[in-house]
């Protein structure tokens, strides 16, 4: 004290009162840690327990990454979940926690604006609002409170996305949340660099206690989720215990169990206490509640490999007093080994909210359907989807022919309808068209596309006289156009082996190209038994299928007769149906028949195009495959599906009631008995 001022106030008592806020920022709270803290001061404020505090055993497995997530030696935690784990829940606990442990200025960062204000909005706010503690940093300003920033008394709460560059790049940042990664674009701009990179340069210049989490459900094995699981240190696996035998174990898919008949995923939703999870070690069945109760003993064990490798656990047969116990415990691995980044994968079958029949149901819809089985890794397992669809080889394909000739239709009454698929190639005096026509089979209990076989294939040319250096090497076609095609749809009888005859009950023709009106002449003169379609790809169509009634020709004024409707659909949804046909063995349900004089061009064609790793869209195998047959079957699948072929179940024929006669044959009259 300067020599002065000691003189002035030596020998005096002065009494005074120190502001509540600098008693808060001064006053020396115990240390606990996040999964201590969160019960006290955590309220729940969306979902079926809002209005409620949190409990630990309410998501058991959260506790333990939050804990790690505050260990002195990390700095980045990687989340790989699955659908309804509470990984968001898990990150906004965390904020609160370091907003009243160890403040330091927060960037929010979600895959779009939309999603992070109001994420920001219906999560983070009220989450302060509601909590008696955390209340007390809010400074009482509406403007403190937007959607875009939340300023805290002693800290900032940044709102960013992954698509600003601006957001990411002009904050200095201790906390780090960035989630749904697999969202991110790749780049918010060639010369900025990927959003995950820019939001790492951000906490450059906290030098001791910054972290980023890193969260997202898993989309392909090269989505930046699984890259950066497969980048850290050490990834953690949550190990249940079960609640008869005590034994520890990592829970997996297999062991989750239902009746062998049951096939239908919504017998299985619909039913009770029949879908359980079998201990291994001692056959105990276990229902919801001894889950929840497996689960909320577990702990979190180190392993070495992600969870697509074979499993390799750090210091198995680590001591402890659980039986079977695997693998060295997660703070134990921390102490002793201190990693920088570490990983946390958590499956669905892991959480209370995601029942166990609801991950049986999902699985069995994903057997047949190639879209579902990716959404059951992704969803369910947590694990990328990798597209194990190598390039067909035609004679794989040929593997699918039966013993039928060409134009002949399966017997014994199993086939619902035909349809046909026209592909058009240039339709001008060279052009020409590809067309397939296929049977399918009766619908099903499983609402699973039916079997189908190829009835008749080939390819039309425009012109009478065929310039033979126009066509594909190998093809076999018939001159005549429209007439042709004409005649081959609906002029051509087709019968099955019993003599029955049948006819094509839908086509569907591409529109697309330099003849689209001449297309849609012929489909007006062959109205609702033609009609036009256009492949879109599946980034611009997030449907199916649907249809539009087109008024006028393309790029013109004039007015189509009557109108005509043209069916758009979304070419990987339906190319993904396809290459799950193909993959189907002729002996298993739901096969993809050809017939025994199938070419092997037509079946190099089916072999034209494969998905593309980056995109996740099909393409040509070289950018001058042919790939008519492809988009003629392509067609069909949509026929099928638009005329609800699955639903379409076959009736059991009912043998006539046979009335009693009296003596010499006369049937007795129902009238004249007055019955």
């Amino acid at each position: 004290m300067p020599l002065a001022l000691w003189q002035e106030v030596k020998g005096k008592q002065t009494l005074f009162t120190v502001p509540r806020p600098v008693k808060k920022v001064a006053r020396k709270r115990k240390k606990i840690p996040p999964s201590e803290w969160a019960p006290q001061h955590r309220p729940i404020t969306v979902g079926p327990l809002a209005g409620t505090r949190y409990k630990k055993e309410t998501v058991p497995y959260a506790n333990g990454i939050m804990d790690a997530s505050v260990h002195n030696a990390v700095e980045e935690i990687v989340l790989c979940c699955a659908d309804q784990v509470s990984k968001s829940f898990i990150m906004e606990t965390l904020i609160g926690y370091m907003a009243d442990r160890m403040p330091g200025p927060v960037a929010y960062t979600y895959p779009d604006e939309d999603t992070t204000k109001d994420n920001i909005k219906d999560r983070l706010l009220p989450m302060f609002r509601d909590s008696p503690r955390l209340k007390t940093y809010l400074t009482g300003s509406r403007d403190d409170e937007s959607k875009s920033r939340i300023n805290l008394t002693h800290m900032p709460i940044y709102a960013t996305w992954a698509g600003s560059p601006t957001k990411l790049a002009n904050k200095s940042i201790k906390y780090i949340i960035a989630d749904e990664v697999d969202k991110f674009p790749d780049t918010a701009g060639k010369k900025e660099g990927a959003p995950l990179d820019k939001l790492r340069k951000r906490f450059r210049t906290y030098n001791y206690g910054r972290k980023m989490w890193i969260s997202s459900t898993p989309t392909i094995d090269t989505g930046a989720i699984w890259v950066e699981l497969n980048d850290c240190n050490i990834v953690f696996e949550y190990h249940v215990v079960c609640p008869d035998c005590g034994h520890e174990q990592p829970m997996v898919f297999e062991q989750i169990k239902w009746p062998e008949d049951m096939r239908d995923p919504a017998l299985v939703l619909d039913s009770k206490n029949q879908v359980h999870y079998v201990c291994p070690h001692c056959g105990s069945c276990w229902g919801e509640a001894k889950r929840n109760a497996a689960v909320r003993w577990g702990k979190w064990r180190a392993m070495k490999k992600s969870p697509d490798g074979e499993k390799e656990y750090i210091d198995a047969q680590a001591s402890g007093s659980t039986p079977g116990q695997v693998g060295m415990e997660m703070f134990e691995y921390l102490d002793k080994h201190k990693p920088r980044k570490i990983g946390f994968h958590i499956p669905s079958w892991l959480s209370r909210f995601v029942k166990l029949k609801e991950v049986a149901a999902a699985f069995l819809a994903s057997i047949k359907n190639k879209i579902k089985l990716k959404d059951f890794n992704n969803s369910h397992a947590a694990k990328p989807w990798t597209d194990f669809t190598q390039e067909r080889q035609e004679d794989v394909i040929l593997k699918l022919r039966d013993d039928r000739p060409r134009g002949i239709v399966p017997g014994g009454d199993k086939v619902c309808c035909l349809t046909a698929g026209i592909d058009t190639h240039g339709l001008d005096d060279r052009g020409w068209f590809a067309y397939e026509i296929r049977a399918w089979g009766w619908g099903n209990t499983d609402k699973l596309l039916p079997e189908s076989w190829q009835i008749r294939e080939g390819f039309i040319a425009g012109a009478t006289d065929i310039d033979k250096s126009t066509l594909v090497p190998g093809q076999e076609v018939m001159p005549g156009g429209f007439a042709a095609l004409e005649q081959i749809l609906w002029n051509t009888k087709y019968y099955d082996s019993e003599g029955k005859e049948y006819f094509v009950l839908l086509a569907l023709q591409d529109a697309m190209g330099r003849r689209t009106s001449e297309v849609y002449n012929f489909c007006i003169k062959h109205r609702y038994r033609i009609y036009p379609t256009q492949g879109v790809d599946s980034t611009r169509m997030s449907q199916p299928h649907s249809f539009s009634d087109l008024e006028y020709y393309p790029g013109t004024k004039t007015k189509i007769p009557g109108g005509v409707r043209l069916y758009r659909f979304n070419n990987k949804f339906y190319k993904d149906i396809l290459d799950g046909k193909l993959s189907t063995n002729i002996a298993d349900p739901y096969a993809w028949f050809l017939h025994n004089e199938t070419t092997k061009e037509w079946a190099r064609q089916l072999c034209s195009e494969v998905v593309d790793e980056k995109s996740q869209q099909w393409v040509k195998v070289t950018s001058n495959a042919a790939n008519h047959g492809w988009d003629c079957s392509v067609l069909n699948i949509l026929a099928a599906e638009i005329l609800g072929v699955k639903y379409q179940v076959k009736q059991a024929r009912q043998r006539p009631e046979v009335r009693s006669q009296r003596p010499g044959g006369v049937a007795k009259s129902n009238f004249m008995s007055r019955g």
